[in-house]
């Protein structure tokens, strides 16, 4: 009796472990993470499609509003159509995408860069820019028509009103006496008494008293 009772015990726990570690798998099998194993490598490749803000996108407007995307033609070979990647410069161009690329958006182009199949490390309740999967961009040509209807803009770089030299706050004053802030320009371009044309998309802004009527997302210098 004692000899039975031993065996059934040792059955059960040899059970029980069996159970433990197809569980453990299981769950390791679900939650591990990317390793070096199975990260696609980068590959080069060629991409056509419509340069986009993210406010302009229905998914990225709600986290990354201002980087520029492309929304790939829905006959891309490599990359499937319809599909949305955020676009980054190469590491040794210090000028971010948004102003690097600004007047390519609304353009149809062809994009050669890198493009690495990862998954990012991000939750559904905390996205943010990082997230979206991304080219690489190397070289960007226009061979197709731009959609932009944005208006032109010129002008100077000046002080705003009642600002000293010393303390002198830059901002563009347009032909009609106004004054904006402007973004996603090159820095330098910021100089008092440079001339601008551009292209650009204004926000208005509320009447802060600075005499700043909104700001002007550049979009491409003439």
């Amino acid at each position: 009796m004692t000899k039975l009772i031993k065996t059934i015990i040792l059955g059960t726990l040899i059970v029980l472990f069996a159970i433990t570690t197809y569980l453990g798998y299981k769950h390791y099998g679900q939650t591990k993470t990317i390793t070096p194993e199975n990260i696609g490598k980068p590959q080069e490749i060629i991409v056509k499609g419509v340069v986009k803000k993210g406010k302009d996108l229905e998914l990225q407007k709600s986290y990354c509003p201002d980087q520029l995307y492309i929304l790939v033609d829905k006959g891309n070979a490599y990359i499937g159509g319809g599909q949305v990647f955020q676009l980054r410069t190469p590491d040794n161009l210090k000028v971010a995408a948004p102003t690097e690329y600004a007047k390519y958006r609304e353009s149809v182009v062809k994009i050669t860069g890198t493009y690495q199949n990862l998954a990012p490390n991000c939750s559904g309740i905390n996205k943010d820019c990082s997230c979206d999967p991304f080219i690489l961009v190397k070289d960007i040509e226009k061979p197709g028509s731009s959609f932009s209807t944005s208006p032109i803009f010129s002008g100077v770089i000046s002080c705003l009103p009642d600002t000293a030299d010393e303390d002198c706050i830059l901002a563009f004053l347009d032909d009609s006496g106004n004054f904006y802030a402007l973004r996603n320009i090159a820095d330098d371009l910021i100089v008092k008494g440079t001339t601008l044309s551009f292209t650009g998309e204004l926000t208005p802004t509320p009447n802060t008293g600075d005499g700043v009527e909104g700001v002007v997302d550049v979009i491409e210098v003439r």
